[in-house]
C-alpha cells in the first residue's frame, strides 16, 4: 500500500495549455521536484517525500497522461510544465530530479531553462542523441504493448511489463511489487493511445556539456547495459557531474532501495546548496 506521508500538503498549479496538476509536497528548503518514469506517478516519490523532506522542499506530481492528471500527453509540452510548477512554487532555482522517462525530460529542461537548475539529479535516465546498443530482452517493445492495449488486454500488458528488467530487477519484496502494480493499474495507455508525437528539437549533448549546474547519476547496480553506459556517457559530458552506484539495486533504486537512495541525495543535496 503507498501512503502520503501525514505532513504532506496538495496544491494545484496551472500548467500553459490550461489544465491544472496537483502538487504533493513536504519538508522546508530549497525545492527538490522530482519528475517520475514511464507507466509510474507521483507515489514513486513516497521514500523521498518522507526520506528527505529534512533537507529539502521535496514536490512531487503526475506527469501528463500518468496517475491522476488529466492533462493530454504530449512530451513537448512536458519541458514548460516543470517550468510553470517551478513559477507556481515560486523557488526558482531548483533541484531537479528525473527517474527513467522522466530523466529524458529533465535533460531537456535543462537544456532549455538552465538558470532556473540549481542541480541536476538523473536516474536511469535516456540521453537524446546517445542510443548505445542493448539486448532485446533489455529494449521496451512499445509497439507490442500499444497493440495490447489496442485491443483491451491490459492484463497481459501489466504482466509483460511488470517482468521486464527495468521493472523487476532489483526488486526485493511483496510489499515493492504490490507498490508498482498500484501505480500500473492507474496506467491508461493515453500516451500510446493518444499522445502527441515529439517534434520539438532539442539538443541535449551539446548544452549538457555547457551545464554550469552540479549534475548527479545515481543507478542500480542491476540497471540495463545500455542505462548504464548513458550515465557514463553524461558524466563525461557534463563539466561537474558524478555517478553513483548503488549496491543490490536496479532501475528503481528509489523505490526499492529507498535509505542508500536517500543517503546519496541528501549529500548531494547539502553539498549543492
Amino acid at each position: 500500500m503507498l501512503t502520503m506521508p501525514a505532513d504532506t500538503s496538495v496544491s494545484l498549479a496551472s500548467l500553459g495549455d490550461g489544465s491544472n496538476t496537483q502538487l504533493w509536497s513536504c519538508g522546508t528548503g530549497h525545492i527538490l521536484l522530482m519528475l517520475h518514469g514511464w507507466t509510474l506517478d507521483h507515489r514513486s516519490f513516497i521514500p523521498q517525500l518522507s526520506g528527505l523532506s529534512g533537507v529539502a522542499q521535496c514536490v512531487a506530481f503526475d506527469r501528463r497522461g500518468f496517475g491522476l492528471s488529466t492533462a493530454r500527453p504530449d512530451l513537448d509540452r512536458e519541458i514548460d510544465d516543470v517550468a510553470a510548477i517551478i513559477d507556481a512554487l515560486g523557488g526558482a532555482p531548483v533541484h531537479l530530479l528525473g527517474v527513467s522517462q522522466g530523466g529524458r525530460i529533465a535533460l531537456r529542461f535543462a537544456s532549455r531553462y538552465p538558470h532556473l537548475l540549481r542541480s541536476l539529479i538523473l536516474q536511469g535516465a535516456p540521453l537524446d542523441g546517445f542510443a548505445p546498443q542493448e539486448p532485446a530482452s533489455d529494449q521496451i517493445p512499445l509497439q507490442r504493448y500499444r497493440s495490447l492495449l489496442a485491443d483491451g488486454d491490459v492484463d497481459t500488458f501489466q504482466a509483460e511489463w511488470l517482468a521486464h528488467p527495468l521493472m523487476v530487477a532489483g526488486v526485493s519484496d511483496s510489499a515493492q511489487q504490490s507498490a508498482l502494480r498500484e501505480m500500473l493499474s492507474m496506467y491508461r495507455g493515453q500516451d500510446l493511445l493518444e499522445g502527441v508525437a515529439s517534434t520539438a528539437e532539442f539538443d541535449v549533448i551539446a548544452q549538457l556539456q555547457t551545464l554550469a549546474c552540479p549534475v548527479l547519476t545515481v543507478c542500480g547496480e542491476l540497471e540495463t547495459v545500455a542505462r548504464l553506459e548513458t550515465a557514463k556517457q553524461i558524466v563525461s559530458l557534463a563539466p561537474r557531474a558524478q555517478q553513483v552506484e548503488i549496491s543490490g539495486a536496479g532501475h528503481l533504486c528509489n523505490l526499492t532501495h529507498a535509505a542508500e537512495y536517500n543517503a546519496v541525495l541528501q549529500r548531494h543535496l547539502t553539498a549543492a546548496d
